[in-house]
């Protein structure tokens, strides 16, 4: 069985680091598996172990973000740019990749399903979509009614990595759709690593990933440090390098190494969020701390493996932060234990086996 797997996106971000989780699993029991990155990005070298064929489309492509009310009614630059884009995938770059590579199944992430969707389908293939980012309503509930309808018509299966994900898929879709959390497939937990920092965070200079949060508590706790992944402008580099209780390591292959140096990672999501950092957390003995709501209730149990505050609220963020900073060993081991159990039960490896099962029975 062959199986082509598209990325949409650009940057070392949750998506491309779930998807090479995937590819190397599928490889692993005997799939042929090529790549096609619909952008050229730092995320193609999460794939460079990866032994397979791989494609990166050189056509540009704009896309709504799953968040789309970013984008304004005003702003039709960005209406007519998404346009273009869309009828350059569905009449050149879908078509042109699938009959070029003649997969048996087109697997999809979230944000490029109605082009590629309907286009596999139109020309006999299995649609796999994943439902990695949640489906916004956009305006007046049309973005989240014509996916929903294409998904319905289309896909033969479809994955949520959350309960969240999957009840914002309206109609049939809901029904035919499987939950499968996402998994971290090196789990190696060890709690008496030698921490040097508070708190990690890996979301670089992103208002979704809760930068505005960050940089308050930043600020707000100068005895706490502070360990800062991701990619920052030279300007918010220059500010942040005044204080002494930040480190900015930026964007780094293997983040894991910090996450383990680290007491507590810090999820800030301004919007309902399923966060791969956390399950990271558990996984390399750090305490996540993520913002309530979406899915990520099912990722942390509130005080009891992790701490929740509301999105985008300063001093609910700022009451986790210094209830941390409060902790007495007993209390963080406690949490620590809980999590690694969670991690056990809910985002190990095990996972794989199931996601890839359901594959193989489209």
């Amino acid at each position: 069985m062959k199986i082509l797997m598209v990325h949409h996106g650009k940057g070392i971000g949750g998506a491309p680091k779930s998807m090479s989780y995937l590819a190397k699993g599928l490889i692993e029991r005997g799939y042929l598996v090529e790549i096609l990155f619909l952008q050229a990005s730092d995320a193609t070298s999460l794939f460079d172990e990866i032994d397979c064929d791989k494609y990166v489309s050189k056509v540009p492509i704009y896309y709504f973000y799953h968040m789309s009310k970013w984008v304004r009614l005003w702003q039709v630059h960005k209406l007519v740019s998404q346009l273009v884009s869309v009828t350059l995938q569905t009449f050149f770059v879908a078509p042109y990749y699938i009959l070029k590579t003649k997969p048996d199944i087109v697997y999809i992430n979230t944000s490029v399903i109605p082009e590629w969707a309907i286009v596999s389908k139109f020309l006999g293939k299995k649609v796999v979509v994943h439902i990695r980012e949640t489906l916004s309503e956009g305006h007046f509930g049309i973005r989240s009614f014509l996916i929903s309808t294409i998904i319905n018509s289309f896909a033969d299966l479809v994955i949520s990595i959350s309960k969240y994900n999957k009840s914002k898929i309206k109609g049939i879709g809901k029904a035919k759709s499987l939950v499968a959390y996402n998994y971290e497939r090196l789990p190696t937990i060890n709690s008496s690593y030698k921490k040097i920092y508070d708190f990690i965070y890996v979301g670089g200079e992103s208002e979704i990933k809760g930068w505005k949060v960050m940089e308050f508590l930043i600020r707000s706790n100068p005895l706490a440090n502070f360990v800062l992944a991701g990619e920052y402008s030279d300007n918010t580099k220059r500010n942040l390098l005044l204080l002494p209780n930040v480190n900015i390591i930026g964007v780094v292959p293997n983040v894991y190494e910090y996450i383990k140096q680290s007491r507590f990672l810090l999820s800030p999501f301004a919007e309902p969020h399923f966060s791969r950092p956390v399950i990271e957390a558990y996984a390399y003995g750090a305490v996540p701390l993520a913002t309530f709501g979406g899915g990520s209730k099912e990722q942390v149990v509130d005080g009891i493996t992790g701490f929740l505050f509301n999105k985008s609220d300063f001093k609910s963020a700022n009451l986790v932060v210094r209830t941390c900073l409060n902790l007495n060993d007993s209390e963080y081991f406690c949490l620590l234990s809980n999590g690694k159990k969670l991690f056990r039960d809910r985002f190990s490896s095990s996972n794989e086996a199931e996601i890839i099962n359901l594959i193989a029975e489209v």
